[in-house]
C-alpha cells in the first residue's frame, strides 16, 4: 500500500493484461518508468505504485511475465514500486482495473493499456492539467497510432450509425460520412488548451481516486468494451473530463472488428448494456 512521505501527491497504476505481447509490455513500462521519474524529480509527484494485474494468462506467459517484471525492477526505483498479481480467472478488464487498485492509497489513478507509450513528460503534463482545473476528475491525452496518424481517444455520445461506421471501416462510407466521424471523435480538439469532453477511452485515463472510487469504479458487468464509456457517463456526475493535448501517448492497439468475431460478441453485448443503461440513440 503506498503511503504518503511527503507533500506531493501519490499515484497508483494499473495495467492489465492477458496474454499480452511481452516485448510491447516491456516497452510500455520503460515509457512509464521515465515519465514517472520525471514527475518525482520534478517534485510534481511522490510515492508511486504501479500494478501489473495478469488477468488468468496461460502458465508460460506467467512464468515470463514474472521474469520480465523482475528484470525492470531497476526501472522503478523508490519512491517507484513495481509490483505484480494474478488472477485464477479471467476477470474482465474492468474489474481487472477495480481488484488492480483495490486498497491502494493514492490521491491519483492511472489506467494504462499494455500497448500504449507515454511520453516522457505525459504524467507532469496530467497533473499540472488538474491542478489547474480543480472541477476535473479524469484527464485524457493527445494520441498517435504506431505509424504518427492521430487516434481519437475521447468521443461523444455514440449513436449506433456512428459504432456502424466505425465497426464496418469501409473507406466509401467513412468519406461519405466524414463530417459526422469527425464530430463524434472531437478530430477538431487539436489547439493548445485543455478542452471539456464527454468520453474517454479506458486505455489511459488518469483520474482523481476519490472519483473513481465514489462512483464505484468500473462496472464489472462489461467483460470487455464499454466499460471505458460507462464510467465517463458516471464521472462525470462528478466533475469535468478533460482532453490534454500536452499529455502525449502513442497507441499500438487495433479495433474490435479486427480481433476476430469472440471480440466483436464481447462488443455488441457491451454495446446493449451500455444503450440499456444510458439510453439509446439510432442516428
Amino acid at each position: 500500500m503506498i503511503t504518503e512521505g511527503s507533500a506531493a501527491p501519490t499515484l497508483c497504476v494499473s495495467v492489465v493484461v492477458h496474454n499480452s505481447s511481452l516485448e510491447r509490455l516491456e516497452a510500455t513500462l520503460r515509457c512509464l518508468a521515465a515519465a514517472l521519474r520525471r514527475a518525482v524529480d520534478d517534485g510534481a509527484l511522490g510515492a508511486v505504485e504501479v500494478v501489473l494485474y495478469d488477468n488468468a494468462s496461460q502458465a508460460a506467459y506467467q512464468d515470463s511475465l514474472g521474469k520480465r517484471v523482475a528484470a525492470l525492477a531497476d526501472q522503478f526505483p523508490p519512491p517507484l514500486h513495481l509490483m505484480q498479481m494474478r488472477s485464477e480467472e479471467n476477470l474482465g478488464y474492468g474489474r481487472g482495473v477495480n481488484e488492480a487498485a483495490k486498497a491502494r492509497d493514492a490521491e491519483f489513478l492511472l489506467v494504462l493499456n499494455p500497448d500504449i507509450d507515454l511520453a516522457p513528460d505525459a504524467i507532469v503534463a496530467a497533473l499540472a492539467c488538474l491542478r489547474r482545473r480543480g472541477d476535473a476528475v479524469c484527464v485524457a491525452p493527445r494520441c498517435t497510432g504506431r505509424t504518427g496518424e492521430p487516434e481519437y481517444l475521447c468521443k461523444r455520445y455514440p449513436a449506433v450509425l456512428d459504432l456502424l461506421l466505425r465497426g464496418l471501416a469501409l473507406a466509401p462510407l467513412e468519406r461519405l460520412f466524414h463530417k459526422r466521424l469527425a464530430r463524434y471523435e472531437y478530430r477538431e480538439l487539436s489547439g493548445a488548451t485543455a478542452s471539456e469532453v464527454m468520453l474517454v477511452s479506458g486505455a489511459c485515463m488518469f483520474m482523481r481516486r476519490a472519483a473513481f472510487d465514489a462512483v464505484g469504479g468500473f462496472d464489472a458487468g462489461f467483460f470487455m468494451y464499454f466499460e471505458d464509456f460507462d464510467l465517463s457517463m458516471r464521472l462525470r456526475e462528478r466533475g469535468a473530463l478533460l482532453f490534454e493535448p500536452t499529455m502525449s501517448v502513442v497507441h499500438y492497439g487495433g479495433y474490435a472488428s479486427r480481433k476476430g468475431r469472440r471480440h466483436v460478441r464481447w462488443f455488441l453485448g457491451s454495446a446493449l448494456r451500455f444503450y440499456r443503461r444510458h439510453g439509446w440513440r439510432l442516428l
